[in-house]
């Protein structure tokens, strides 16, 4: 899977986890929620600021998400892994 798509599904988890709607992160991270909602389904590209901001207000370390997302991406898979 691609690696931004998998960004997008884990944040989507931790807000959902956290109790937020999408307006509520979106208006926290001073995006529209149609933004979130495209930056979540992987239809549109993560800036560093955004993923971080939003990484903080989920209170998330961002290495540890892109840890995660990477492992069950298709990146995995390439030498820059070392597999």
């Amino acid at each position: 899977m691609d690696l931004g798509v998998n960004v997008g599904l884990k944040v989507q988890g931790l807000r959902e986890a956290s109790g937020l709607s999408q307006r509520d992160l979106a208006e926290q991270i001073l995006v529209d929620p149609s933004t979130l909602s495209r930056l979540e389904s992987g239809h549109s590209r993560w800036t560093i600021e955004v993923f971080v901001v939003c990484c903080q207000v989920l209170d998330v370390q961002p290495g540890e998400v892109l840890a995660e997302c990477v492992a069950d991406s298709s990146l995995k898979k390439t030498s820059l892994w070392g597999e």
